[in-house]
């Protein structure tokens, strides 16, 4: 079965790039493109306005989604020390040479999750003004 080959204009991988960072100056550098190419295509390109609006729209919608799961889930920020993560003991294991018992540090850090409750009321006024 022959595989299907994509192609990706120029401006289709500047509306990719754009409708996942939202901004142009990275969906330029994404598409491989001057920024001044997207106003350009703005203005001599009949069906890229269209396009663009399409492309915007699903940019605040992954914003709107970023946004309600810093408010209700919330950000990591792990718990640090004198500049160091502190992580959790899970156990400990003896020194082969020093007899020692040493401890087995946990790879996550310890931190808490901190939700955004300014963030959450912006969200609350969205939905029910």
């Amino acid at each position: 079965m022959a595989k299907a080959k994509v192609v990706l204009t120029k401006h289709g991988a500047f509306l990719a790039a754009f409708s996942v960072c939202g901004r142009i100056r990275e969906a330029a550098r994404a598409a491989m493109v001057c920024r001044e190419v997207h106003h350009k295509w703005m203005r001599e390109r009949p069906e890229y306005p269209a396009l663009f609006a399409e492309a915007k729209q699903k940019a605040a919608e992954n914003l709107e989604d970023e946004a309600v799961e810093r408010a209700t889930v919330g950000v990591f920020e792990p718990t640090t020390y004198q500049g160091k993560f502190v992580f959790p003991v899970i156990g400990q294991r003896k020194d082969a040479k020093t007899g020692e018992l040493k401890p087995i540090f946990s790879k996550a850090p310890y931190g808490i999750w901190k939700k955004s409750d300014r963030l959450l009321g912006f969200l609350l006024k969205g939905q029910k003004p």
